[in-house]
């Protein structure tokens, strides 16, 4: 509230959250819920990560934000709405990663029903690969 310059009142009026939860929020003897820490993130334009306590950046990274959901749409849409468990991957990459992954996205979705259809087969070909197999073993030491 400081380096935003705002007082608990200024917080009433841009959150719509009651005087008493703010000051109950502001001295620590209640803990806002999600709903509440949206609307105060949002109301001191700051990351919502940063006002639950985790070390992130304090302000809100635009550009950052900005290509995160283009990334997200291009997947979407060269996925369709089971693109859930893709984006999740996307976002836990670095960004040298995330580079990469958007260019052979962007690529991929360029390409004709029959030609994507190629690429996963030789994907599947690929990972087939002793470099890239995974070997479980259950609880007796049996591969699963």
């Amino acid at each position: 509230m400081q380096i935003r310059n705002m007082t608990q009142a200024d917080l009433v009026k841009a959150t719509g959250l009651s005087k008493p939860r703010i000051s109950q929020y502001v001295n620590g003897t209640y803990e806002a819920k999600q709903q509440a820490l949206y609307a105060l993130a949002e109301a001191l334009n700051v990351n919502i990560s940063w006002l639950m306590g985790n070390d992130v950046p304090m302000e809100i990274d635009y550009e950052k934000l900005h290509q995160e959901v283009n990334a997200c749409e291009l997947i979407e849409k060269a996925y369709g709405k089971e693109a859930f468990e893709l984006i999740r991957s996307y976002l836990e990459l670095d960004q040298i990663d995330r580079e990469k992954f958007m260019e052979a996205i962007s690529m991929y979705s360029q390409l004709d029903v029959y030609d994507r259809g190629s690429i996963i087969e030789r994907m599947k070909i690929l990972l087939e690969q002793e470099k890239y197999s995974i070997q479980k073993e259950s609880s007796n030491g049996k591969a699963m």
